[in-house]
């Protein structure tokens, strides 16, 4: 407990005021958090003695009635977690499965990576040169038409919509030409 004192009296006098500050607000409402949970407390109890009070049976069956429905809608609780619980364990599963291939993969880039860096006096293995776009008038009459598309002022989706593209593509092809000066290629 001592450990968090000199913390707190080696931090700026700002910082100490908004800790302090922040530890009333989670006291006050912590407090009217308990204060609520034990109105509603009272609450029930108080309506629990007035249905045995006021009902015309005699009390041994409405305990007996309230403890069926009590002991059914536990059971229901019960089956409702185990399924949720089910569901969850799939979910973390999966994910569990993905990340170990994820991991595995990244284990087997790091030990190529390590042959490589071993290997620096071996030739390096050649790199295929990037493929040519293989219709660059197409691509040039597309982009041409999504700049257009976006000087009418049409938003991204509107555009994909119109152009039958994904959203994704739009925004490179828009990306591209705010980094590029020109893409036609008349660059001096």
């Amino acid at each position: 407990m001592n450990l968090s004192l000199p913390l707190l009296a080696d931090a700026p006098p700002q910082n100490v005021l908004w800790i302090v500050v922040i530890l009333a607000v989670a006291a006050a409402i912590m407090w009217w958090s308990l204060r609520r949970i034990k109105r509603q407390k009272e609450a029930n109890d108080r309506s629990t003695e007035a249905l045995l009070r006021d009902s015309p049976r005699r009390p041994a069956s409405v305990g007996d009635a309230a403890h069926r429905q009590l002991q059914q809608s536990l059971t229901e609780l019960l089956l409702q977690l185990e399924e949720m619980s089910r569901e969850i364990n799939g979910q973390i599963d999966t994910r569990l499965r993905a990340m170990n291939l994820l991991i595995q993969e990244a284990d087997l880039k790091i030990r190529e990576l390590q042959r490589l860096q071993g290997d620096a006096a071996a030739p390096a293995p050649r790199i295929p040169a990037p493929r040519p776009e293989p219709r660059p008038q197409f691509a040039s009459e597309r982009y041409a038409k999504v700049y257009a598309l976006a000087e009418k002022g049409l938003t991204v989706v509107e555009i994909a919509r119109e152009m039958k593209l994904m959203t994704g593509e739009i925004e490179l092809i828009l990306a591209l030409r705010r980094t590029a000066p020109d893409l036609r290629g008349d660059q001096p």
